[in-house]
């Protein structure tokens, strides 16, 4: 089941859905920032999603300054300022139905010593409805990350890793207990592939739909 936050940042995605393209575009390489699998008795690609969902209804809408106030289930409001690059600003109402789901979600792998991988990948995708649709929205980020395990403690449950390229030394904890039994199997010299993708999609509805 979805889990439920209350957060400022729907208003972000409101503003992120109806505004430019450009306030959201990623640098970087425009492929997938894919986890690549392992080979042999390393541990493969698992991963772990967490999903929330938040609605807010539009309370009020100010065409000359371009603000737009949402309401909270729980009563709060908040007021977002759009900028002139909106393009479906016209089609938002008060009594309109916003509803944003996030989605975070982390992949790991251990890959094989000398596995060619970058240290550092980001990678990005937006798209939008059609010009003079109810604002709507869709973007993902990921970042892909390969660390150089260092050290491995399987009684602690913990890895230390630094960057492929130097740099101070992490130690992560596995608190995962099926993960924790990879860590006999895992050595020095060997690769920590992590890939976080964050997605928000955001919907703007009229009232009563």
């Amino acid at each position: 089941m979805p889990h439920s936050i209350g957060f400022r940042s729907l208003g972000i995605c409101l503003s992120l859905a109806i505004g430019s393209v450009a306030t959201v575009a990623l640098t970087g390489t425009s492929a997938q920032a894919q986890a690549p699998a392992a080979q042999g008795p390393i541990m493969a690609a698992e991963t772990d999603l967490f999903v929330a969902t938040e609605q807010a209804r539009v309370v009020a809408v100010d065409a000359a300054t371009r603000m737009v106030t949402l309401r909270f289930a729980n009563g709060k409001t908040t007021s977002i300022k759009l900028g002139p690059d909106v393009r479906n600003f016209a089609q938002i109402k008060a009594g309109d139905e916003v509803i944003a789901v996030l989605e975070h979600a982390v992949t790991y792998a251990v890959l094989k010593a000398g596995t060619k991988q970058p240290s550092v990948v980001v990678a990005g995708e937006v798209g939008r409805t059609k010009k003079g649709a109810k604002p709507g929205a869709e973007a993902t980020r990921q970042v892909a990350l390969t660390m150089l395990i260092v050290s491995v403690n399987a009684t602690a449950n913990t890895l230390d890793v630094v960057p492929q390229e130097g740099g101070s030394i992490q130690t992560l904890t596995v608190r995962n207990k099926e993960r924790q039994a990879y860590l006999k199997q895992i050595q020095p010299g060997q690769l920590l592939s992590i890939v976080i993708t964050d997605s928000v999609a955001v919907t703007v509805r009229p009232a009563g739909t």
